[in-house]
């Protein structure tokens, strides 16, 4: 039997499909595109097709498909690197931008909603805790990318 962060991975998909349901089917958005939306509403450096894969986790067909949808309907804009012109930049438009904002109020509401009854001493040892346990992934990544260059 898988373990339970199997279905709390699962449980947390199915809330944030059945949140962002409605608002997709009123302004025509998919489930995808709302994730590339969010993805880039902070302009953060992570901001190519590449970044939005790895980082969410979505198929890179999935992410190519959404940015050309997003590209047409004027909500993303794409621009190639200065340094490296095989580097597609891409970043919200103003035509976009109260949307993602609208949908990122829509995930704090959400979020808000998931840890009531929560106390903030909680939520903070849960950080440590995921703080540790990445600090460890990343010590075992490095040893076994060591060992496999010996």
């Amino acid at each position: 039997m898988p373990g339970k962060s199997v279905f709390w991975n699962m449980h947390f998909k199915e809330l944030f499909q059945l949140v962002y349901a409605q608002y997709g089917e009123i302004h025509h958005l998919t489930e995808t595109e709302i994730q590339i939306l969010l993805f880039l509403r902070d302009d953060s450096v992570y901001n190519t097709a590449r970044d939005i894969c790895k980082m969410r986790g979505i198929a890179k067909s999935n992410v190519s498909n959404g940015i050309r949808m997003l590209e047409r309907k004027g909500y993303v804009s794409i621009r190639i690197d200065e340094e490296n012109r095989k580097i597609h930049r891409l970043s919200l438009t103003e035509k976009s931008r109260p949307i993602a904002a609208e949908l990122w109020q829509i995930y704090e509401d959400c979020q808000m909603r998931i840890l009531d009854g929560i106390t903030k001493e909680e939520v903070k040892a849960v950080y440590g805790f995921f703080e540790k346990c990445d600090v460890n992934v990343v010590k075992e990544i490095d040893r076994l990318k060591s060992e496999e260059t010996r």
